[in-house]
């Protein structure tokens, strides 16, 4: 009796920690009030979709402004899920951190950002952990977006209603695998009433109802369908997850992240 009470209070703390946990790395996501508040001051429809299989995530997104025409953008995604991934998202948050006013007061490039960025979690990641990663620069005066990847699936740019989509080449080194990895920058127009559809692998390598990988060419489809499909061009996430979930084994096996941001 007295072993049965020492586990359920071994477990009610345990269950405790997770629950702090998961609220701490939800603050690590932009807020509802911070969207609304960028929607509006830079006319950019915001939508989004996070969850996962495990209290706890190694995916992560933001999006900053740095001044009146442009917002830095990132996304991140750490090997594997669970705590040992949540607790990576926390290291590479904290390393952001130092660097917001560095960012916003020099604006470095992307790819040095990356570069930065890679090097100080070669140094404090455990061997074989590391993250994919893109972000990049939405220049809303200049009409395009400046980015460097690293490894990440490939961000799609499309015009909702339409079919014509492009896949941004997301080629780099994953961070924290090569000390002195280097990462290029790439740019891609970003004009009025167009889209860029940010995701992990999640959507790409989940099982559908007969066991086969749902595969970049059928991630495609679900894009060209929801795109087309009856509705505001802001709906297009809720479409598209509407017609994923369709073919998908649910609950997933990897943690989930979606950002879809259109210009206005």
């Amino acid at each position: 009796m007295m072993e049965n009470l020492g586990i359920k209070k071994y477990y009610d703390r345990l269950s405790d920690d997770l629950r702090i946990a998961r609220v701490m790395q939800n603050s690590l996501l932009p807020t509802r009030a911070k969207i609304e508040e960028i929607s509006k001051s830079h006319k950019l429809n915001i939508a989004y979709q996070c969850e996962s299989p495990d209290d706890l995530a190694g995916d992560f997104w933001g999006l900053d402004v740095l001044d009146d025409d442009r917002l830095f953008f990132y996304m991140a995604d750490f090997s594997g899920h669970g705590l040992s991934a949540a607790l990576n998202t926390f290291r590479l948050h904290s390393l952001m951190s130092v660097y917001g006013h560095e960012l916003r007061d020099n604006i470095l490039s992307p790819a040095d950002y990356l570069e930065r960025l890679n090097r100080d979690l070669f140094a404090l990641l455990p061997m074989a952990q590391y993250a994919t990663m893109v972000c990049g620069i939405i220049d809303l005066k200049r009409d395009v977006f400046t980015f460097a990847p690293a490894a990440p699936p490939a961000p799609i740019k499309m015009t909702i209603g339409l079919q014509d989509m492009i896949a941004l080449d997301p080629s780099g080194v994953p961070l924290g695998m090569i000390e002195d990895a280097a990462y290029e920058v790439r740019e891609v127009a970003f004009k009025k009433n167009e889209m860029l559809f940010f995701y992990s692998d999640a959507l790409i390598e989940s099982q559908d109802m007969k066991g086969d990988i749902i595969g970049e060419d059928r991630f495609i489809d679900l894009c060209c369908e929801a795109s087309v499909a009856a509705g505001p061009p802001e709906k297009f996430l809720d479409r598209f997850m509407e017609k994923f979930d369709s073919h998908v084994v649910r609950p997933l096996q990897d943690d989930l992240t979606a950002v879809t941001l259109i210009r206005g």
